[in-house]
């Protein structure tokens, strides 16, 4: 590509004179005295961070690390109380009956098993057996449920249906009703010699 120049023929113009140019050096002149800078005799500007004064400053940034520890210190206490409560859920009888009653809906016998010992281990039952407690706290439909899981078990078959949770709920009461009458009647009947 070549690159070609052209140049124009030259032109005067003439510009009338403006009236107005008086305006034009006053507002110079106004501008002028802006931008002139302070005299020693006026107050200097105080130095900023983040357009706060230094004092400003120094106070939202202590009050901001109170406000940050603080709420650190309750968070961390909040975590250890949440863990804590947790830990004993998953070591209370409510945490096993709850799972047993998740392994109620299901049709598989040996899970069923495994959540009611587990949970007859949690209550600390005196009986052996899952047949004693469901003799003694849960009836005859109790009694029922646990021959048919026994069977189920031995079959190695899945149950037809699922099992009443609660039969299981109302046992769990009972249990607990005798129990608390064998704390009150060993509460009263002792006398401290």
């Amino acid at each position: 590509k070549r690159l070609y120049k052209k140049t124009l023929k030259a032109r005067t113009i003439n510009v009338l004179p403006n009236p107005d140019l008086g305006m034009l050096k006053t507002v110079r002149d106004s501008l002028a005295m802006m931008s002139t800078p302070p005299q020693s005799g006026e107050e200097k500007q105080d130095s900023t961070i983040l357009g706060m004064s230094y004092k400003q400053f120094a106070f939202a940034l202590i009050s901001f690390l109170v406000f940050a520890i603080t709420h650190t210190f309750i968070f961390i206490r909040l975590g250890k109380a949440i863990i804590r409560k947790r830990k004993q859920y998953l070591n209370s009888e409510r945490y096993f009956f709850n799972q047993f009653k998740k392994a109620l809906r299901s049709k598989d016998p040996v899970r069923i098993f495994n959540a009611l010992y587990l949970w007859l281990d949690s209550i600390k039952f005196e009986g052996h057996t899952a047949t004693e407690f469901a003799m003694q706290f849960g009836g005859k439909v109790a009694l029922e449920e646990v021959s048919s899981l026994e069977e189920a078990t031995k079959n190695n078959n899945s149950l037809n249906s699922s099992l009443n949770t609660s039969v299981w709920s109302v046992a769990r009461k009972r249990y607990f009703a005798s129990q608390s009458t064998t704390k009150q009647s060993l509460k009263w009947g002792w006398v401290n010699p």
